[in-house]
């Protein structure tokens, strides 16, 4: 994966005292969001990658606040929560 550079450096908010996201400077596109206490594990918005359906998905996460009308087809586990690789934030949205 690569990552290509806009003319704007990306801004960094805090949307909540655990939560950080960085977004487009310029049009306020979310990139990226982390928590202060894992910083080693970074989301990233799928959408804003050059290539997006060469990242294949191994779960769904969040599922308990999904938009009703929208159901999945594929057998890939689902939580309901954060999900079983972010423990710590998993253990916080409860």
């Amino acid at each position: 994966m690569r990552a290509a550079a806009s003319a704007a450096e990306p801004a960094t908010f805090a949307s909540s005292a655990e939560g950080r996201r960085r977004f487009c400077g310029t049009c306020g596109t979310q990139l990226l969001f982390w928590i202060t206490a894992e910083p080693e594990i970074v989301d990233v918005n799928l959408v804003t990658l050059d290539e997006p359906a060469a990242i294949v998905p191994e779960h769904h996460i969040w599922t308990a606040s999904r938009i009703p009308w929208f159901e999945t087809t594929d057998t890939l586990p689902r939580y309901p929560d954060a999900g079983a690789d972010r423990p710590g934030l998993r253990e916080r949205s409860r």
